[in-house]
């Protein structure tokens, strides 16, 4: 079930952006070793996703952005939340959220 920072997002996007077309969403991910970045980048390509990795701003992490189009329906954010955190999980990182361009109306 999606949470109510989630949802409140897709609200306010509702406002200004037209829902029936894909829209570019971009995760933040968080890991102390760059091997385990590596590998996030790894897997996720291979899941379709767009990922790319480098220092974070302040060089204490790598940081990993990852990328995908999709409807920003409950459900697809939900699932795609799910499977960063399972990520972050899996190489023990910090998902630190997402953004998502407006398509305007």
């Amino acid at each position: 079930m999606i949470k109510a920072e989630d949802l409140f997002v897709l609200q306010e996007l509702a406002k200004v952006s037209n829902l029936a077309f894909k829209h570019k969403i971009v995760h933040y991910l968080y890991f102390q070793k760059r091997s385990n970045a590596s590998t996030a980048v790894r897997n996720s390509r291979r899941s379709g996703f767009e990922a790319e990795s480098g220092l974070s701003v302040d060089r204490s992490n790598w940081q990993v952005l990852i990328k995908h189009q999709v409807i920003p329906t409950e459900e697809e954010i939900d699932l795609a939340i799910k499977r960063m955190e399972q990520l972050t999980e899996k190489y023990s990182g910090q998902y630190d959220g997402w953004e998502i361009g407006v398509i305007p109306k």
